[in-house]
């Protein structure tokens, strides 16, 4: 049960990760092209990570409380 746990999160990382990376190159286009200002671009990021650690806090906490229940 525990390694399927594992499994999730780290599946889960492995998607933050991923869409981390996408949305880097898309914002620096973005500025390459002038739609968008460096600061608006890494204000973008920044919410995107703020936001994502939030989600990973009660993601993490979720994850807890329903292997407690199954480890009773």
């Amino acid at each position: 049960m525990d390694d399927l746990f594992k499994k999730i999160l780290y599946t889960g990382v492995g998607l933050v990760s991923m869409t981390a990376e996408k949305l880097q190159k898309v914002v620096d286009e973005l500025v390459s092209e002038k739609k968008i200002t460096n600061e608006e671009g890494k204000r973008i990021v920044d919410d995107f990570f703020h936001t994502t650690e939030t989600k990973r806090a009660e993601f993490e906490s979720q994850i807890r409380t329903i292997a407690d229940r199954s480890v009773q």
